[in-house]
């Protein structure tokens, strides 16, 4: 009798732990969110590991959108002139893949083209690499992961010189700094499609 009793209770433990562990398996896998992952970054080569010769700091008009980002070029990247015009800057010179890292700061949250952008900061990576000529940067695609999830394009945008008579030859601070003129698109939130062309400067 004593070794059936114990037979049972050993059957009804082993019953409750099984049950407890498929339940909290159970939880972990609803509340756990999948999240879109980019391992490869789309024509990329070697510029992920390449020299960054810019770094620019943009914000939108009501200045709620600022806009971080490090530029890399791959290692052919011309080394900068010091002189009054700089015809060496890489920002003028180089030509080729370009590939960013940075942060963006949404100040208030915002509605785009039906898609939710929550407020707060968001790091930046390379989804597909752009392409940078005569200080332009155009067919970039970045995905920024924070409180929400986006895909960002730049489609074009250009070196904002620093002064009116520079004509985008900067000066020659290594990296060189400054600001880049251009549309930066929201593609996508939290693997909705959707459209906000934001202008910065």
């Amino acid at each position: 009798m004593k070794t059936l009793t114990k037979l049972i209770s050993t059957l009804l433990l082993t019953a409750a732990t099984t049950y407890i562990v498929a339940c909290d398996k159970n939880i972990k896998s609803s509340t756990t969110q999948v999240l879109p992952v980019y391992q490869n970054c789309v024509n990329c080569g070697g510029v992920i590991t390449g020299s960054e010769f810019f770094r620019s700091e943009s914000t939108d008009y009501n200045q709620t959108f600022l806009l971080n980002l490090n530029f890399t070029g791959s290692n052919t990247v011309a080394a900068p002139y010091y002189g009054n015009l700089n015809y060496g800057s890489p920002i003028i010179n180089y030509s080729g893949p370009v590939a960013v890292t940075g942060t963006l700061n949404i100040a208030i949250g915002t509605n785009a083209g039906g898609c939710l952008i929550q407020p707060g900061q968001y790091t930046l990576s390379t989804l597909q690499a752009g392409t940078w000529s005569n200080s332009i940067v155009s067919s970039l695609r970045v995905q920024a992961y924070g409180p929400s999830n986006m895909i960002i394009s730049i489609p074009m945008a250009q070196v904002a010189a620093k002064r009116y008579d520079q004509m985008g030859r900067l000066w020659s601070e290594i990296p060189q700094i400054g600001r880049i003129f251009g549309d930066v698109i929201i593609e996508n939130v939290n693997g909705y499609r959707c459209y906000s062309d934001i202008l910065v400067n």
